[in-house]
């Protein structure tokens, strides 16, 4: 699945990697966490709440913003475009 996802990332072949997901990995990773047994929702929550407000306020202000996320928080089904999108923000790209 890894070097499916890379190869989809290097086409530039989006509905490939929303196909492909990530949420698995994310998942074992969180496991490995010294905590271990963390579930991976209260690890990865945080983060698409924290990716979505700093998008949010940046979306209300003049300029240009650059973000770099992981895949996975940006298309999940619940994740950082999903919820920009519910709040009215116009997602423009591939």
């Amino acid at each position: 699945v890894m070097r499916e996802r890379a190869q989809a990332w290097a086409r530039g072949d989006v509905e490939a990697l929303r196909e492909l997901g990530s949420r698995a990995d994310g998942e074992a990773c969180v496991a490995s966490l010294p905590a271990g047994g963390v579930p991976a929702a209260r690890v990865r929550e945080p983060l698409v709440e924290d990716w979505t407000r700093a998008l949010t306020t940046a979306a209300g202000q003049s300029g240009v913003t650059l973000a770099i996320a992981p895949m996975g928080a940006l298309l999940a089904k619940d994740g950082v475009l999903a919820r920009l999108r519910s709040q009215g923000v116009q997602i423009e790209g591939p």
